[in-house]
């Protein structure tokens, strides 16, 4: 990290984090290990291992920081008063499957995963509360 300052060492985490997620979501949990991954980020896979401690990391935090941009993506078309709400309702569904179905997808098999069922369980609650707040707010 000595030739990186904070803000372009964890810009590239996020890069990485996303370009990962994405061939996750592509090629599922079990058909994507850590070279198929390395060559996505386009360099060796020892790499990796400079950002993340293990492939389990990886996977943990990847899908965290993509699903908390997917949840403000969808939180950015989310009405602002309640006589929007019953377009918002009938749009989102559509909407979500289109732009973000192949991350959805993937969150899921992980976080129902025995192995990262508590990192879901966190997750969730996280959302739980923000949704909670957001319709009281309405």
């Amino acid at each position: 990290m000595a030739n990186y300052t904070d803000e372009q060492w964890n810009a590239k985490k996020a890069e990485l984090m996303e370009k990962c997620y994405d061939c996750f979501a592509e090629h599922g949990l079990h058909g994507t290990g850590i070279r198929v991954l390395a060559s996505e980020c386009g360099f060796n896979h020892t790499k990796l291992y400079t950002y993340f401690k293990d492939l389990d990391d990886l996977i943990v935090q990847s899908t965290e920081y993509c699903m908390s941009k997917v949840e403000d993506d969808f939180m950015a078309k989310a009405p602002k008063d309640v006589e929007d709400l019953w377009r918002f309702i009938d749009e989102i569904p559509y909407w979500t499957a289109k732009k973000h179905g192949k991350k959805y997808c993937f969150m899921y098999q992980v976080y129902t995963h025995p192995k990262y069922r508590e990192y879901g369980q966190k997750f969730f609650a996280g959302v739980d509360k923000r949704y909670t707040e957001y319709a009281k707010s309405l």
